[in-house]
């Protein structure tokens, strides 16, 4: 199971290879629903996805475990 812990280190991973993603407020959106609304916009990253987080963190992985492996 993922925990909090896992999160953050993932994040501290991918950091210096993926650019932060802007949190845009969206003012239709949140009037329409009756509270804040902020979109997260991935598609602002170089693939244009998100899943590039997910297959760089666990490349990464793969690689500290083959190391240690060695």
């Amino acid at each position: 199971m993922i925990n909090l812990r896992d999160v953050y280190r993932a994040r501290i991973m991918i950091s210096s290879y993926l650019p932060r993603t802007p949190l845009v407020y969206s003012r239709q959106l949140s009037r329409e629903l009756g509270f804040n609304i902020y979109l997260k916009l991935e598609n602002l990253q170089p693939t244009r996805a998100f899943k590039v987080r997910g297959g760089l963190y666990y490349a990464l992985i793969k690689k500290d475990e083959a190391q240690r492996k060695v």
